[in-house]
C-alpha cells in the first residue's frame, strides 16, 4: 500500500514539473513578469515585442504591403503591422498594396509609436492567391498606459505598461463598429461596444482621406470603420487611408 501512494505521489510531482514548464513559456513583460495577455507572439507582433523588452533592433521581417501614402508602407502578417518609414521608400523599392515583402528594419521609437526604418528590402511574391489580410473586429478598450513615449530622435521617456498588448494592437488591421461621436477634445471618433461597457477611438488619416466636416455632420450615425492602429499624444488613434473605408 506504502508503495502504491510513494508512485502515486511521484507521478504527480512529475506532471506538476511538465506543467510547471509550460506555464514558463509565456512571453514575459517589461518587468518580468507574466504578461495579463498570456498569448505566444510570432511574426511581427515577435519582432515588437523583441524591441521593447530586450532591445533588438536590426529585425527581419515578412508581411504583405496593406497601405501606403506614397512615402511609407505599412506591412502587416497574421499578427500584426508595423510602419516602415522613409521619404522614398515607396518609390525606391516600387513597394504596391498587396505586395509579400521581407526586409530588414531598424526598429525605433518615435514619440507614441514604434516604427521600422527600412534598411533593405527584396520581394518574396506578388501571389495574388496569398491569403487575404482581414481586419479583426475591435472590442476592448486599449489602453493609453500601454504606449510608449520619446522624443522625435527616439529617445525613450516611457515604458510599456504592457509590452504584449502592444506588441499586438499597434498597428493591427481592424473593423470598428460604433456610432460616430466626438471625444473629449473635439475630435471625430467612433464609440463602439466592448465586454465591459463602450470604448472611444478617435480617428486620423492619411493623404486627407477623411471629410472631418462629414464625418461630425453624422454624430449619432451607426458607422463601420476599418482601418489600421496608431496612437498620437498618448492616445490611441484609427488611422483611415481609404474613404472607402468608413461606411454608414
Amino acid at each position: 500500500m506504502k508503495k502504491r501512494l510513494f508512485l502515486l505521489l511521484s507521478g504527480l510531482l512529475v506532471i506538476f514539473i511538465v506543467f510547471s514548464g509550460c506555464l514558463q513559456q509565456l512571453p514575459n513583460d517589461n518587468d518580468g513578469t507574466s504578461s495579463t495577455t498570456s498569448v505566444i507572439l510570432d511574426g511581427i507582433a515577435k519582432a515588437k515585442y523583441d524591441f521593447l523588452t530586450i532591445g533588438a533592433t536590426n529585425l527581419e521581417i515578412t508581411g504583405k504591403v496593406l497601405a501606403t501614402d506614397g512615402r511609407n508602407v505599412i506591412v502587416h502578417d497574421a499578427t500584426s503591422g508595423i510602419l516602415i518609414y522613409d521619404s522614398n521608400f515607396a518609390n525606391s523599392t516600387g513597394a504596391a498594396v498587396g505586395d509579400l515583402i521581407t526586409l530588414n528594419a531598424t526598429f525605433v521609437y518615435y514619440y507614441n509609436v514604434i516604427e521600422g526604418k527600412y534598411n533593405t528590402v527584396s520581394y518574396v511574391s506578388t501571389d495574388t492567391s496569398s491569403e487575404e489580410l482581414k481586419p479583426v473586429k475591435l472590442d476592448i478598450t486599449l489602453d493609453p498606459d500601454w504606449l510608449t513615449d520619446a522624443d522625435k530622435e527616439g529617445n525613450l521617456t516611457k515604458t510599456s505598461g504592457d509590452a504584449t498588448s502592444l506588441s499586438l494592437w499597434l498597428f493591427r488591421y481592424v473593423t470598428v463598429e460604433g456610432t460616430i461621436t466626438l471625444s473629449e477634445g473635439n475630435y471625430a471618433a467612433v464609440e463602439y461596444e466592448t465586454k465591459d461597457g463602450t470604448s472611444c477611438i478617435e480617428f486620423t488619416s492619411w493623404n486627407s482621406a477623411l471629410n472631418y466636416d462629414d464625418i461630425k455632420a453624422n454624430i449619432g450615425t451607426t458607422v463601420a470603420a476599418t482601418g489600421i492602429l496608431t496612437a498620437n499624444f498618448d492616445k490611441w488613434q484609427l488611422l483611415i487611408w481609404d474613404s472607402n473605408n468608413i461606411e454608414y
